[in-house]
């Protein structure tokens, strides 16, 4: 019999890091001699963390459509065929869509009750932005993101088995110290790690966490508690948003990679700021031969992140991969995507572009109450 693999399941809100996070935990998971996979979720394909983490030599598989909850069956596909497959993981990373929530209850339960005998689960972690939570207060008083989105933002950390408090290298250690505070007094009892994907920070000890956690009979520390969650609510707050996925194949850029990738999303920063239009998550990924460039955003008042990866050909042809999810209609959204593009290379076909909001989730499974 197939020894059970272990599943980690990681939710935060869009641009709390995770990607960065994952991809550093992964690396430190082969280093120790682990076979390691990574599974990205998206209401649409060709996400940017895909291109990257590929890219970065992982083992990534993709699930596209709706988040794990809408796309229960395809994540066991996903984790069938990764079994399966050349890699033959022991562990995997599972990263949800940011914009997701109640997964205890559609995912985590079902994967207990049906699956326990090929799947150790980890504890479920959720991981937040320390900017953002920082910044959650003024959010909610400025509406920028809207009051249904935030609910969102609110209840994922309602329904961690362990939390992460992301991107502490931004904050002050003082800040830190409230912050963590904020956490654990939304989720009493619940254990903390303080991380800086950038710098290392906290990603051992994060790595510890999930395998110590992993136990037999589904995962002795995974779906502590399920929420009582207000469905419209929910729904409301992923169609508050725009969300867009472009793939464009490109001559060369314009000025060179990275001041191209920076120079396209300086110019839709802008221009959603003129808007009026909150930035929930912008992401640009440049993959050409030889390496690639990525470039984050997380709300229009951030400093972009930037990350390079090998030594690419400035004259050799590129691929450019963007993901917008912006406080537009997809329409509009579409537009100002449009108008900023013609300024990044000389010679461009758009190869895939699709703007929508998602739909109302559907989940495959509900359980009301934790299974033991």
């Amino acid at each position: 019999m197939t020894a059970p693999l272990t599943l980690a399941l990681i939710n935060g809100f869009l641009g709390a890091g995770k990607t960065t996070l994952i991809a550093a935990a992964a690396k430190r998971l082969q280093a120790r001699g682990r076979r390691v996979a990574v599974i990205t979720n998206d209401q649409a394909a060709d996400l940017v963390d895909t291109h990257n983490l590929r890219g970065q030599g992982l083992d990534v598989a993709e699930v596209a459509g709706g988040c794990f909850c809408c796309q229960f069956d395809g994540l066991m596909a996903t984790l069938d065929g990764l079994r399966r497959g050349g890699s033959n993981p022991e562990i995997v990373l599972a990263e949800a869509v940011g914009s997701c929530t109640d997964i205890s209850a559609t995912v985590v339960q079902p994967l207990k009750d049906l699956h326990h005998d090929s799947v150790r689960l980890a504890p479920f972690t959720v991981m937040v932005d320390a900017p953002r939570l920082k910044n959650a207060v003024a959010l909610a008083a400025e509406d920028q993101l809207g009051k249904d989105v935030l609910y969102i933002f609110d209840r994922q950390v309602e329904e961690a088995d362990l939390m992460l408090l992301n991107k502490t290298d931004l904050v002050s250690p003082a800040e830190i110290e409230a912050l963590s505070a904020e956490m654990r007094r939304r989720r009493p009892g619940t254990p903390l790690i303080a991380t800086a994907a950038r710098t290392g920070v906290g990603v051992e000890a994060w790595i510890d966490a999930l395998l110590s956690g992993a136990g037999a009979g589904g995962g002795t520390g995974a779906g502590r508690s399920v929420l009582d969650l207000d469905y419209d609510r929910y729904a409301a707050g992923e169609a508050e948003l725009g969300w867009l996925n472009a793939h464009i194949s490109l001559a060369q850029p314009a000025d060179g990679w990275r001041a191209a990738a920076i120079a396209l999303v300086e110019r839709l920063r802008t221009a959603f700021r003129a808007r009026g239009a909150a930035i929930a998550h912008l992401k640009v990924a440049l993959n050409g031969a030889g390496g690639s460039v990525v470039i984050g955003l997380p709300d229009a008042s951030a400093e972009a992140s930037i990350s390079e990866t090998g030594t690419a050909d400035p004259a050799a042809p590129v691929t450019l991969v963007l993901n917008a999810r912006i406080r537009l209609a997809p329409e509009d959204l579409r537009q100002e995507i449009e108008r900023a593009l013609p300024g990044t290379a000389g010679t461009m076909t758009i190869l895939e572009l699709s703007a929508f909001r998602p739909a109302r989730p559907q989940p495959t499974h509900r359980y009301g109450q934790p299974i033991a």
